[in-house]
């Protein structure tokens, strides 16, 4: 089966719209929030969507840290290496308003459909 991720854009001014950054998308699921970052392979779970959306911005933080401090680690791995361009963006964001500016955030379900 493939993921398919139906969201609704969050209406966004045409600069906003190209000083994106990341995607992050918000999705109920049951009684919880999942926050989702595909470009960074990131996932966090919380009670409330905007607790989802600012475990989000954390992770994103800790991450772009992390894999600064184990570059030489990640720019090997198959899986990471294509995060550096995005990492090096977010440590460039002096501040979590900078941070969340360049997000796209997306409102939506997951939808499981099978593969032909």
């Amino acid at each position: 089966m493939s993921v398919t991720v139906a969201a609704e854009r969050i209406a966004m001014s045409s600069e906003e719209s190209q000083t994106a950054l990341l995607t992050v998308v918000l999705l109920p699921e049951g009684p919880v929030w999942i926050a989702k970052c595909p470009e960074l392979d990131l996932v966090t779970e919380m009670d409330a969507q905007d607790q989802a959306l600012q475990a989000m911005l954390e992770l994103i933080r800790e991450y772009a840290e992390d894999y600064r401090q184990r570059a030489e680690l990640f720019d090997r791995s198959p899986n990471r290496a294509h995060h550096k361009p995005y990492v090096e963006r977010v440590s460039q964001c002096s501040s979590e308003e900078q941070l969340r500016e360049r997000l796209s955030i997306h409102y939506g379900r997951v939808h499981l459909q099978p593969v032909p």
